[in-house]
């Protein structure tokens, strides 16, 4: 692996509409990139988790894939584990 970054603190805001990119974990080998996220305040009732994956050719990215999923709540979640980060969202 060449590349791990756990427990990242980087986020964005976008001050023109108030949303949040947070990601918490990025790990890298070769020409792939995977980087597990959360996007909130971006008018939807629960947040987004995110896993992009992303290919580099010649050191340009060449693909991108995602899986957005809603925010589980402490009473969706099965295994009793928030889907992101230490805590539940409030």
């Amino acid at each position: 692996m060449d590349t791990y970054a756990p427990r990242s603190e980087s986020h964005w805001v976008d001050v023109d509409n108030g949303s949040l990119t947070e990601n918490q974990l990025v790990v890298a080998e070769g020409d792939y990139v995977i980087a597990h996220g959360r996007f909130s305040g971006n008018g939807r009732p629960t947040a987004w988790i995110a896993a992009d994956i992303v290919r580099f050719e010649n050191g340009r990215l060449a693909e991108h894939w995602d899986v957005l999923q809603d925010e589980a709540g402490a009473a969706q979640s099965v295994s009793g584990l928030p889907m992101f980060g230490e805590r539940f969202p409030s």
